[in-house]
């Protein structure tokens, strides 16, 4: 649980009570010019700070927040109530102090080393182990030499004409040390912080010469035509070879003054990819005549499902492309096909992390959309604007949310979400084998055909109108504890942090409602007219269109009087529009909705009193029914046997006996023949029965002494033997006299 909403102030104020914080405060240099810059980051629940000199400030967040009580494993979060406190603060030192100004410090991916960039040079700090009960750095030492290792000291200071564009780490190193340096002369190199004098690879993003003029006062002709290559950004990797899906290759998108987009494979492993040429530049569809743009600063790829690059402009426009991969023949068809084709075959070729392109497949860029930030608030209503202003944009992701960015620039700082960018997700991440095509294309076509813009938040502004100087923000990080929340901490040029939500309120998952829930029950007439849920049509009524963003400027400005009564007839006319007006008519439809409910509900009573009426009749008529139905029953079962017996009396009459009754008429036959023959075998062994018993009678007793012992043991025998057919026979006979008598 987060920290609650009433002890948010004070955690703010907490934390621009840091002493750190001065150092900032007193760097007037940093709050000069309109390019963003980035001295601070959180990593592993710290805030890490540049002082502008030679030391990385750090902190601790957790110790903001202090318990009064130990907490038990019962315990609610919510008891945790922050106050102040001693916050431990310590100081990095760097071993080898950068000779240039510091601008930019980045992380990699361990967290264990830090990139301090400026426009002159770029240096790794590698940072200390931590130890201790709370994870400081050496137990909490106050001052702590680190280990400094310049990049490229010797090619900076041999050539001070050519500057720093943008530096950033490869993703794709195993051990999270290679960095990637893009620099004036229009050339990316990749160094391994091991080896940090020589570089690995080294790429021209144009082929021929040098340019005839690198001196800082003047322009290159490279410069005047827009062919400098102004920022980088890395892609999602893909497959080296179908065969070998462990080798990854990491696209690299880089984008020029003029607002072409070029493609750089790289790959740290693959010898093939290490020397590759800039594919491009892109085509983008529909084609425009200035290209989106000659003033293009920055470029940010979103890893989305298609990919997604954000192009921002120095005068704040941002051009939302997708990435996708045609054949020559539909870059051939230009604008036109990019207006007639549909979302099926547009998306049809999915690009998802570890997978491969076809090589007749070529990427394109198709512009979704183009949005026009407001940087100043009262910029429309001034009458004398100077066309040659031009803010800078440093496009930041969020950590949280693939489909929402921020743009960090002189005026201030901007959030921007792209909810169709879910949708195209959504339609292009359907499983083919659990779906039929022609639903598929039903369904999703129909949700991308819908018109939904980007939401584009002002979220802080130092620079509310023309007449105002610059005051560009110093850094922007976000933070994700289950104590202090989900924020984004932004720092103003005056060295005060602004503490924001990470997600605004259109963009936070709320708990779907029982009737939002799938289920396969028959939808009623009445849901069937209201396609969205009300949840749905509540959020969209609410949806703002413009913010009010926190007023932030520097020192330095005075505003004029007119100028802030407009600047409070603009934060009260949106207040009244986008808020009030839009809760008001939320309220509305809410209460319409409840009155609809309550005469339905009203309704559907009246029917369940008609409903409970007629199922007591329904009772009695079922009770007679089943009373009707058991006599129906038993007098089916009566004329069943009647049936029967009737049937059977009728074949007993028939004159014409049947093949079974033949049968067993033929077998009887046989039956009493054999008992004829029976009977007489039977007299016969009667006679000879009496015969042998009057011949014994005769016999002297002396006469059958003549046998001897075993005569009279076989004569046994055979007699017991006589005995069992008898036996047998006799049986027989009663059978078969039963049989026949049957």
């Amino acid at each position: 649980m987060a920290a609650s909403s009433e002890n948010l102030s004070e955690w703010r104020s907490l934390l621009n009570s840091l002493t750190f914080f001065d150092k900032i405060r007193k760097q007037h240099e940093y709050s000069e010019g309109s390019e963003p810059k980035n001295l601070f980051a959180i990593e592993d629940g710290r805030i890490f700070l540049w002082d502008g000199e030679s030391r990385l400030l750090t902190a601790n967040l957790h110790d903001i927040i202090a318990t009064d009580t130990t907490l038990d494993a019962n315990e609610s979060l919510s008891n945790v109530t922050p106050f102040k406190t001693s916050i431990q603060e310590q100081s990095l030192l760097c071993t080898d102090t950068p000779f240039f100004k510091v601008e930019h410090i980045c992380f990699n991916s361990t967290g264990q080393q830090v990139l301090l960039w400026g426009r002159k040079g770029v240096s790794v700090l590698h940072l200390p182990r931590k130890q201790g009960k709370h994870g400081t750095f050496q137990g909490g030492k106050a001052r702590i030499n680190c280990r400094t290792v310049p990049i490229a000291e010797r090619f900076f200071s041999t050539n001070p004409s050519i500057h720093l564009l943008q530096v950033s780490w490869h993703p794709g190193s195993e051990s999270a040390s290679h960095v990637v340096l893009l620099t004036s002369d229009n050339t990316i190199r990749i160094f391994d912080t091991s080896y940090s004098t020589k570089a690995l690879q080294v790429t021209k993003l144009v082929q021929g010469g040098p340019s005839y003029s690198l001196s800082p006062s003047h322009s290159t002709f490279e410069v005047a035509l827009g062919d400098i290559a102004m920022a980088f950004d890395f892609g999602i990797p893909c497959e080296a070879s179908p065969n070998n899906s462990d080798e990854l290759i990491y696209p690299i998108y880089i984008l020029k003054g003029n607002g072409d987009v070029f493609l750089l494979t790289t790959s740290l492993t693959n010898r093939r990819y290490q020397q590759t040429r800039p594919q491009g530049p892109l085509v983008m569809h529909p084609p425009a005549e200035d290209n989106y743009g000659l003033d293009a600063c920055s470029i940010c790829c979103l890893h989305s499902n298609p990919p997604v690059l954000v192009v921002a402009t120095s005068t704040g426009l941002l051009h939302h492309c997708v990435l996708l991969s045609t054949t020559d023949d539909e870059e051939a068809l230009g604008s036109e096909s990019f207006q007639r084709t549909t979302a099926v075959s547009v998306f049809s070729e999915k690009t998802n992390a570890g997978s491969t392109l076809p090589k007749q497949m070529k990427q394109s860029l198709f512009v979704y959309e183009s949005v026009e930030l407001s940087l100043t608030p009262i910029l429309s209503e001034c009458e004398d604007l100077d066309s040659d202003v031009s803010y800078p944009i440093m496009l930041s992701k969020d950590q949280q949310s693939e489909h929402c960015y921020y743009c960090c620039h002189g005026a201030g700082l901007h959030s921007v979400s792209l909810p169709w960018l879910e949708k195209m997700e959504r339609f292009c991440d359907v499983d083919d084998k659990n779906k039929a095509i022609d639903d598929t294309e039903e369904a999703g076509v129909s949700e991308l055909h819908q018109d939904q813009p980007c939401i584009v938040q002002h979220l802080v502004c130092t620079k509310p109108s023309e007449s105002c100087p610059p005051a560009p923000v110093l850094g922007l990080a976000s933070v994700v504890d289950p104590l202090l929340g989900n924020m984004i901490l932004c720092l103003s040029g005056d060295g005060e942090c602004f503490v924001k939500p990470l997600m605004s309120e259109s963009e936070r998952s709320t708990t779907s409602l029982l009737s939002e829930e799938p289920s396969d029950e028959v939808i009623s007439p009445l849901r069937q007219l209201m396609r969205k849920p009300f949840q749905q049509q509540i959020r969209e009524i609410l949806q703002r269109d413009i913010s009010n963003p926190i007023l932030k400027t520097s020192a330095k400005t005075e505003l004029p009087l007119e100028e802030s009564f407009k600047l409070l007839q603009r934060a009260t006319r949106i207040l009244r529009e986008e808020y009030i007006m839009k809760q008001d008519q939320a309220r509305e439809e809410t209460e319409k909705r409840v009155k609809i409910l309550v005469q339905q509900k009203e309704q559907q009573q009246v029917d369940l009193h008609e409903c409970q009426a007629m199922e007591g009749l329904i009772r009695e008529q079922f009770s007679e029914l089943a009373e009707r139905y058991e006599d129906a029953q038993d007098k089916q079962e009566e004329l069943i046997q009647r049936v029967g017996k009737v049937l059977h009396t009728l074949q007993n009459q028939l004159p014409i006996l049947s093949e079974a009754e033949q049968g067993m008429k033929t077998e009887l036959t046989g039956i009493e023949a054999k008992l004829g023959n029976l009977e007489t075998a039977l007299s016969q062994v009667r006679k000879k029965f009496g015969y042998r018993k009057d011949v014994s009678e005769v016999k002297t007793p002396t006469s059958t002494q003549g046998l001897s012992q075993s005569q009279q043991t076989q004569v046994k025998t055979l007699l017991k033997e006589e005995n069992e057919k008898i036996s047998d026979l006799i049986a027989e006979v009663r059978n078969l006299t039963t049989v026949v008598a049957v």
